[in-house]
C-alpha cells in the first residue's frame, strides 16, 4: 500500500508541476431544413457554418499572459427558394494559472475585453474573467487596470466564454460572432516582473495532493513502528 500511495503522490505532483496544454470545450451545431449537417454545409440554396478558435500565449514567461477566444456562426438562404437553416458555435476556455514562490502581495496590470457583432437574424455573447480582477461581459465591455493589488503564490482562474449564432428559420444569410480577450502581467511590489505558469490544478486538487501525502506519511510511520516492535 505504501508503494501505491507513493505512486499516486508522484503522479499528482507531476501533474501540478508540469501542466498539460490548455484545452477548450467547443461545440458547433449546424442544421439545414431541420436536419443536422456538418459545419459548414451548403446545399446551393441555404448555408450553415460555425467555427471556433483560441490562443494562449505567455505561460512560463514573465512577459505577460495573452488569451483570446472566438466563436462565429452564420446561416440562411443563398437563393430564392425558402429553406430553413441554423448554426451555433460555442467555446469555453477555463484553466488555473499561478506564480511560483510563497503567498505574498503583488501587483497586476491587465485588460479584459468582451465583444461581439451580429445581424438581425444572428446572435453573439462573450465573457472574460480573471479571479481577483473581475469579469467583463458582452455587449461591448472593456476593463483595464494598471498596477492594482494582486495576490501572488496561489492559483487563480482564467476563463473566456464566447458564442455566435445564425438563425434558426427562413431568412437571408446572417450570423454572429463573439470574442473574448485577456491580457495580464504580474509584478512583485518592487516592480520586478513575475513569471506566470500553468495550467495548474485547481485548489481542490492541490488539497488532494496534500491529503494523500499526509496519509502516506502516517502509514509509513506506523509501518516503521510496527516493524521496530516486531524486531
Amino acid at each position: 500500500m505504501g508503494r501505491w500511495l507513493s505512486l499516486v503522490i508522484l503522479g499528482l505532483a507531476a501533474r501540478s508541476l508540469h501542466g498539460s496544454p490548455v484545452t477548450a470545450v467547443v461545440s458547433t451545431v449546424c442544421t439545414l431544413n431541420g436536419a443536422s449537417v456538418n459545419c459548414p454545409s451548403n446545399d446551393g440554396i441555404a448555408r450553415a457554418g460555425a467555427t471556433t478558435s483560441f490562443s494562449v500565449l505567455g505561460l512560463g514567461t514573465d512577459t505577460g499572459l495573452i488569451v483570446n477566444a472566438d466563436a462565429s456562426a452564420e446561416a440562411g438562404m443563398l437563393g430564392q427558394v425558402q429553406e430553413s437553416a441554423s448554426a451555433l458555435a460555442v467555446i469555453t476556455l477555463d484553466f488555473f494559472a499561478a506564480t511560483e514562490g510563497p503567498v505574498r502581495s503583488g501587483l497586476a496590470t491587465f485588460s479584459l475585453i468582451a465583444d461581439g457583432d451580429h445581424g438581425p437574424n444572428g446572435g453573439a455573447s462573450s465573457q472574460s474573467f480573471v479571479a481577483g480582477l473581475g469579469t467583463c461581459t458582452y455587449p461591448v465591455c472593456s476593463t483595464h487596470g494598471t498596477l492594482v493589488p494582486f495576490q501572488l503564490g496561489v492559483p487563480f482562474e482564467v476563463r473566456i466564454f464566447a458564442s455566435g449564432s445564425g438563425g434558426p428559420g427562413i431568412h437571408p444569410l446572417d450570423g454572429g460572432d463573439g470574442f473574448g480577450s485577456i491580457s495580464l502581467r504580474l509584478f512583485e511590489l518592487s516592480g520586478a516582473p513575475v513569471t506566470i505558469v500553468g495550467p495548474v490544478p485547481e485548489p481542490a486538487s492541490m488539497f488532494l495532493v496534500g491529503s494523500v501525502f499526509a496519509i502516506s506519511l502516517v502509514y509509513s510511520l506506523l509501518k516503521r513502528k510496527t516493524n521496530h516492535r516486531a524486531s
